[in-house]
């Protein structure tokens, strides 16, 4: 009985990091690079509102994701 305890134990432990990894966001932004080999930098754009000043700005931020046929 302690290895099915053990068992049902790991499974939920697995469940739960399948879980975690699949709560990823997926975001769309422009390719601003494609020099590197398999590589291409997206820019993310998103709107921020100033705290004081209560005016909207754009903040950029980009990121390095896999290319793996280059296209």
């Amino acid at each position: 009985m302690s290895e099915e305890v053990k068992n049902s134990a790991a499974e939920a432990t697995a469940k739960t990091d399948l879980e975690k990894r699949g709560s990823r966001k997926t975001r769309i932004g422009k390719v601003t690079s494609n020099k590197a080999d398999k590589t291409i930098t997206v820019a993310f754009e998103i709107k921020v509102k100033h705290p004081i000043y209560k005016k909207f700005f754009k903040k950029t931020t980009k990121f390095a994701a896999h290319d793996e046929k280059n296209e």
